[in-house]
């Protein structure tokens, strides 16, 4: 009756005016031409490898597909899919927009959608896709009957290889067969799908080309000529002059000489390149201005320019089109620091722009803000780390500025630990 019922509804909504427009919508994306291959594979095979590029799709498409396969069948009461994700953002923006696509709200007691992140539950009785961090997925494998009631798990971007991700994959191995009833779904952009084939016994791999949109690409050098940018004397973004002469002056007491003192005088140049970039080359722009020369062969490129990034933002709003612009910079630190410059920036309208900081450390509704449209006339600028270029979309990102640095993981053998280190 319960799978009558949840079929009656589902039905109900893909014959309705929203209904369609959504599945239009949804059938322009490039994975929708494996949905029935999908459904056949996983009839035959319990884990299935899908290596989908990015924008294909799969997160958002691959559990839909599967839950309107068993709500078409009647099988809606028998289904439950949970969605595993490495970072929070990703779970919870993932999960709105797919409720969104079904005309739903995550967190209402009717939605099918929900999401389990820590310290925060949007799920009731009829939610039969689950969005979860990889951590809750693994807290549910230590129940007595782990993930009785789940028929469905599928594990994205397995490609990032962290320690969670590798317990959850071992543990499902281990439980796959004791239960013949579970699908197991693996999906990445970029994953070596031989090596996880084996891992599973040779399991299918599908794989799905992506959507890309065409990109101009503006180097440090080219955004300099369009700017017009000078490197001013004290600024901050200098390389520092070391070639400068020291004097020191210092009296050194003779005991031996009748305790005499006597002043010396030290003098010396110290080493280095002078005041010069020493990335620089004089060879390598042969077609930009001399003012570009003049910038570079003093800027200090392993500091990231927020007064650069002004100019820069500025141009792109008088000079370019609309839409929002994406600045990635390496952590928390230096997310704050640019948001509270570019706020205080005479060149930048308070009226006109909006900053957001994107960042795993705010909560969901602050997160959500970066994905909700802003008025006619205004620019949202978002300041984000890297988990913006793979686990997240920002619909409507026009520009992006990359500071090119980036957090990475590196064991610290002398301190026998491993850390974040910023690198280019």
């Amino acid at each position: 009756v319960e799978g009558e019922r949840l079929q009656t509804a589902f039905l109900s909504w893909r014959e309705s005016d929203a209904g369609q427009a959504s599945a239009r919508t949804r059938a322009g994306l490039p994975i929708s031409s494996l949905s029935e291959t999908l459904e056949h594979t996983l009839r035959h095979h319990q884990v299935l490898l899908l290596c989908g590029e990015t924008g294909s799709g799969k997160s958002t498409q691959v559990p839909q597909m599967i839950l309107d396969e068993a709500l078409a069948r009647g099988r809606g009461s028998d289904t439950s899919i949970i969605c595993t994700q490495p970072r929070r953002i990703a779970a919870t923006s993932l999960a709105s927009r797919v409720a969104s696509e079904r005309g739903e709200r995550v967190g209402r007691s009717d939605s099918y959608i929900g999401y389990t992140v820590r310290m925060e539950n949007k799920r009731c009785e009829n939610t039969r896709l689950l969005y979860c961090t990889t951590g809750i997925a693994l807290r549910m494998m230590l129940d007595e009957s782990p993930l009785g009631k789940i028929s469905h798990v599928v594990v994205d971007e397995v490609h990032e290889r962290d320690v969670q991700t590798d317990q959850l994959l071992l543990l499902l191995r281990e439980l796959l067969p004791r239960r013949p009833d579970l699908r197991v779904v693996c999906m990445s952009a970029t994953v070596q799908a031989e090596l996880f084939s084996r891992y599973f016994a040779g399991c299918p791999v599908l794989k799905c080309s992506g959507r890309t949109y065409p990109v101009s690409e503006m180097y440090l050098e080219d955004v300099l000529a369009l700017t017009g940018y000078v490197l001013k004397p004290d600024s901050a973004y200098r390389v520092q002059d070391s070639a400068t002469w020291q004097r020191q002056i210092f009296e050194v007491h003779n005991s031996r000489a009748g305790g005499t003192t006597q002043t010396v005088v030290q003098e010396w140049k110290e080493g280095g390149s002078g005041a010069l970039n020493p990335d620089y080359d004089a060879h390598a722009y042969p077609n930009h201005p001399e003012s570009v020369h003049e910038v570079l062969k003093r800027l200090n490129e392993h500091a990231i320019n927020v007064d650069l990034i002004c100019e820069l933002i500025a141009y792109i709003d008088v000079e370019l089109e609309e839409g929002a612009i994406l600045i990635f910079v390496p952590g928390i630190v230096e997310i704050s620091a640019i948001v509270r410059q570019l706020g205080n920036s005479r060149q930048l309208d308070p009226e006109r722009f909006v900053l957001l900081s994107l960042h795993s450390t705010l909560t969901s509704k602050e997160q959500q803000a970066v994905f909700r449209p802003v008025p006619p006339g205004v620019r949202k600028v978002v300041v984000a780390t890297n988990i913006a270029e793979t686990s997240i979309t920002i619909d409507d990102a026009v520009f992006v500025i990359d500071t090119g640095r980036a957090k990475v993981s590196m064991y610290d053998e002398r301190k026998m630990m491993r850390r974040l280190v910023a690198q280019l």
